[in-house]
C-alpha cells in the first residue's frame, strides 16, 4: 500500500481503531481526542495489550509526559513484525549508562547513553547498493515499508533502532526532554505541521531540530521513523512528520500503521553497536 502521506498518532473517540485494544510498546503514548473534544493522550497498558482511555490534559505540562514515567518494556513483547523481543532497556539501565556512552561510532553516527549503541545522525537517504546512508542535505528515504527499511539498514551493516533506543536518543540524558530540543514546544524548531512546509526537507537543514544529543537531527518531525516497535500486525513509527502537530512530535509519541505501509511521510534511521 502506498500513500501520499500519513498523519500519525491521532485517535478519535478515546481509542484507536474504534475502541479495539491493540498491542503496543510500553513507554509510548499516542495523541487522542476525547469524547468532549479535548486534546489528550492514551498510554500503553502495563501489560502491553493496548492503549488505555484518552485522558484530557488540563495544562500543557500534562501532554506527552516523558516516557520515563512508564514501566520498562517486558520480556516477550513483540519487537518487529513476528520477531522476538530485544532485551528491555529499563530507566535504571539507561541512567547507569549515562556516564559511559559508547565509543567507536562511525562518523555518520552519534553515541547515545544506552550501552553499546550508535544512532545515525540523520534520517536515512538512499545509498549505494540498496544501503541506507546517513548524510546531511539529502531528502529522507520514504515510500519504504518496514521490511524494506530493515533491509536497507542491514545492507549498511546496521539495523533499525528499537522503540526504547529511539526514545532514549530523542530525549537525551535523564530525566529526559519532551522534545529533542527542549521541554517547551516550538512549532518552528522542527519540520512539523506548524512549520508550514507540508513536505519533507533535506536532512539536517534545520539547525534548531537537534538533540536529544548533539549531532542528532530531525528526531521530531520531517518524516516519521520506522523502529522495531511492532506487533504481529501493526508498527509504531516514532517522531511524527511534516503532517503532524505538537502531540505527535514529542519524543514519547508514536504512530500506529501496518508494517506494509509505504508513505511519503514515513522514513527511518539506523542503529548499531560500536
Amino acid at each position: 500500500m502506498r500513500a501520499a502521506g500519513l498523519a500519525l498518532v491521532v485517535c478519535l473517540g478515546g481509542a484507536c481503531g474504534g475502541g479495539a485494544a491493540h498491542p503496543c510498546e510500553l513507554g509510548q503514548d499516542i495523541a487522542c481526542t476525547g469524547p468532549a473534544g479535548c486534546a489528550g493522550v492514551q498510554t500503553c497498558a502495563s501489560d502491553g495489550s493496548g492503549y488505555g482511555p484518552c485522558r484530557c490534559a488540563t495544562s500543557d505540562a500534562g501532554l506527552d509526559a516523558p516516557a520515563d514515567d512508564a514501566a520498562p518494556t517486558p520480556d516477550g513483547a513483540a519487537d518487529g513484525p513476528g520477531l522476538p523481543a530485544d532485551a528491555p532497556a529499563t530507566d535504571a539501565a539507561v541512567d547507569a549508562a549515562a556516564d559511559a556512552s559508547p565509543t567507536g561510532c562511525p562518523v555518520e553516527m552519534v553515541a547515545v547513553p544506552l550501552a553499546n549503541l550508535c544512532v545515525d545522525r540523520y534520517e536515512a537517504s538512499p545509498g549505494t547498493s540498496g544501503a541506507a546512508a546517513s548524510i546531511a542535505g539529502a531528502l529522507p528515504w520514504t515510500g519504504v515499508n518496514w521490511d524494506e527499511a530493515q533491509a536497507a539498514c542491514a545492507a549498511a551493516g546496521k539495523r533499525l533502532c528499537t522503540g526504547a533506543e529511539w526514545s532514549s536518543a530523542c530525549r537525551g540524558p535523564a530525566p529526559g526532554l519532551r522534545f529533542p530540543y527542549g521541554d517547551t514546544y516550538d512549532g518552528n524548531a522542527c519540520n512539523g505541521h506548524d512549520h508550514g512546509v507540508d513536505a519533507a526537507v533535506p536532512t539536517g537543514s534545520l539547525s534548531t531540530c537537534q538533540g536529544g544529543y548533539a549531532g542528532l537531527y530531525d528526531l521530531s518531525g520531517n518524516v516519521s521513523e520506522w523502529t522495531t516497535a511492532c506487533s504481529s500486525s501493526f508498527c509504531n513509527p516514532s517522531g511524527g512528520s511534516f503532517l503532524d502537530g505538537q502531540l505527535a512530535l514529542a519524543c514519547g509519541s508514536a504512530g500506529f500503521v501496518m508494517p506494509t505501509t509505504r508513505a511519503s511521510s514515513i522514513g527511518f534511521r539506523c542503529c548499531r553497536a560500536p
